[in-house]
This record gives structure tokens, sequence and C-alpha cells, in this order.
């Protein structure tokens, strides 16, 4: 195999797998970037058995082949060198030789018949779909997946349709519960009733590819893999297995009890106050009146703290405990001015909107100060 690319073209598929590519593994062979040829362009994939990324190069092919390759070590050598064409030439043995200029680097490689397979995607029905949209749903989603392992089905963001015309993505870990949909032509795709779990890494693979670049998205499924395309780049991620828990009963029905909260001020409030609160449980207390609100915390040993907000709000004096900081990681997802948050009593889980919208809704467990 031998082939010529362009440096910016060839450091920018380098660049998209580097998160993909296993530091210490068991394998060897997912350290390294398969790298095949095409019709006049490479393939560039790398995979950590749970995420797959295949980025299409256009290259220069002198001769046909495969490679694969120590994916950080090559990405920092092609960083370096002098810009402009790069050469990368097969030996025996399957080493690669690395030519720019008068530079040369020659690296081991691996067989590329050991590397794992890249899944095939014909015939898989897609959702064609703006990728800010889809960006702003896993943002708002991912920060309420759970990190507790023995709770597997929890560890993702759940997909269904919302509807007839809509997708809905729902996270939660326990204490607080995040719930994202959108209208989108589901037509051309048949979600499962049972939804599908997407993990958390792919989440996140999927969030960077769609903040790279404007423009429409396809998401798609295919037995147990969630599929993004975008342009060049195609991104498997593998699907949990399990039902995701009912969410509904969770989230509070609406009530009179319902502040309207100048959101900047109310985190800035939020992140003062919590200074002073427990390290590990951040509560904070929350006593609304049709005067105002007052955000308090008290820590034995260490000391207490108020403050006071102006709030739009005609329901019951209520008071209740809550975590500060899942209230924040809320709030900065959220991009109307004014939110508002529902308390119906101490023991009751705390609704929070962006402004009068309902296509995001947070809900954050009560706790007791």
């Amino acid at each position: 195999m031998e082939i010529k690319i362009e440096k910016e073209a060839f450091l920018k598929g380098l660049q998209i797998i580097q998160s993909i590519v296993e530091k210490r593994s068991t394998m060897p062979i997912l350290a390294n970037a398969l790298i095949r040829t095409g019709d006049g362009c490479i393939e560039i994939v790398a995979t950590d058995l749970e995420v797959g990324i295949k980025e299409t190069v256009k290259a220069e092919i002198k001769t046909e082949g495969a490679i694969t390759i120590a994916a950080r070590k090559l990405f920092e050598i092609v960083k370096e060198t002098p810009s402009g064409e790069i050469t990368l030439h097969k030996k025996e043995n399957d080493w690669v030789e690395i030519s720019s200029g008068k530079a040369v680097f020659n690296m081991v490689g691996l067989s590329p018949e050991d590397f794992p397979s890249f899944p095939s995607y014909d015939g898989v029905s897609f959702i064609s779909m703006d990728s800010k949209i889809l960006s702003s749903m896993l943002e708002k989603t991912v920060i309420a997946v759970s990190t507790d392992e023995t709770r597997y089905n929890l560890n993702g963001v759940f997909l269904e349709a919302a509807g007839d015309k809509g997708l809905r993505l729902v996270s939660t870990d326990g204490h607080r519960l995040a719930v994202a949909e959108n209208e989108v032509s589901t037509e051309s795709i048949n979600i499962s009733d049972k939804g599908y779990i997407i993990p958390k890494k792919g989440v996140q693979e999927f969030k960077k590819l769609l903040d790279e670049a404007d423009g429409t998205v396809e998401l798609g499924f295919q037995d147990n893999r969630a599929i993004l395309k975008k342009g060049d780049i195609v991104i498997v991620a593998r699907l949990i297995e399990g039902e995701f828990p009912d969410y509904r009963p969770v989230v509070p029905a609406t009530t009179g009890n319902n502040a309207r909260i100048n959101r900047a001020e109310f985190i800035k409030s939020l992140r003062r106050i919590s200074i002073l609160s427990d390290e590990k449980t951040h509560g904070v207390k929350f006593e609304f009146t049709r005067s105002g609100m007052t955000i308090s915390t008290t820590n034995p040993g260490i000391g207490e703290a108020k403050e006071e907000l102006d709030i739009e709000y005609g329901g019951n004096d209520v008071t209740a405990g809550f975590n500060a900081r899942y209230v924040i990681d809320f709030l900065n997802v959220m991009k109307e001015d004014d939110i508002s948050i529902q308390v119906t009593d101490e023991l009751s889980a705390a609704l929070i909107k962006d402004g009068d919208k309902d296509n995001f809704k947070s809900v954050v467990m009560p706790m007791r100060i």
C-alpha cells in the first residue's frame, strides 16, 4: 500500500479519532488506527469496541491496501511535519514508512486482518435533523446520566419517539431527571417501542461531531447500535441492553406554586451560598414566599449563609432542600433569561423549565437539610 495525502486533511481525520483510541488495553490493536484505501480516498477507522469512528478523506492512491498503526504517535508525527503532502508506504512485516519533505519515520504496524470490523449500515433507515437541535438535546440530558455501574441501564441517554412527530431524550441518576424533546420527522424510521439507551461515551462522541459545524445529520439504529452520520464521518455506538425505567411518574404535575427567576442571578446566588454547603451533598434550602425567595445553607463547624432573590411568585409558602450542584447543572444548559421552578412542598421534587418552554424539563429530588 502507498498513498499521498494533504497534511491538513490527514491531521483532521486523525484528530477526530483520538478520544476513541484505547490508551491502555488488553488488545494492543485498539491503540491503532486502521487506514485502508478506497476509490480516490482513504478510510480512517478507530474503535474501543463500544464506540467506533470512520472518516473518509481524499487521497492519491498509488497502491491499494490497508495498514494499522499507533494512532496517537501517527497524529503527533503528522502534526509536526511541514505543511504539504505526506506519503505512507507499507513495507514488509506491516512496517509503515511515513515521509514528508526530508523527514522520514518508520513505525511498527499490526496486521489489518486483526482489526475489529466496522459494522455495515447498508439498508439502515435514518432520521435527518439539524445538528444544533440534536446537540442541544444531548447537552441537556447527558449531565443527568448515572455513573453507578451497578445500574447499567441508567448509564446512558434513553431515546424514544415523542408521539407521531417527535423525538425525546431522557436521563436520570436517581437524584435528578432530564427530559428533552423536539419535533422531528420520524416517518423514515421505525423506533422500537422499548426505545434505545445510548451509552454516555457514545453521546459524548456524538456531541463532539455535532458541534464541529452546522448542517444536517442523520441518526439511525441497527440491531444493538446507534449510528450517526455527518458528511464523511460515521460514528457507531453500541447500545446498552436492558430497559429504561418508567420516568413519567417522577415528573411533577403542574401546580400553582410556580416561581419565575432570572437565570443568571439564580446561578450566581447558588454558587455563592453553596460555598459553605456540605462538600458531599451541596445541600441548600429554598424558601419561597410571595415577597421573594431566600437561598440558605448551614454547615456545622464552618458557618452559614443566606441570600434573598426577587422572584415572581403567587403560590403558597414553601421551604425545601436541594443539591445546589444539580440545580446549577440544569440552569447552565438552559437558554432563556428567566426560568420557572415549581416546588409543591418539602417532600416534592423541583420541576425546572427553561422559561415557558415545555421542550426541556428538569427534575431535582428533594433532600433533608
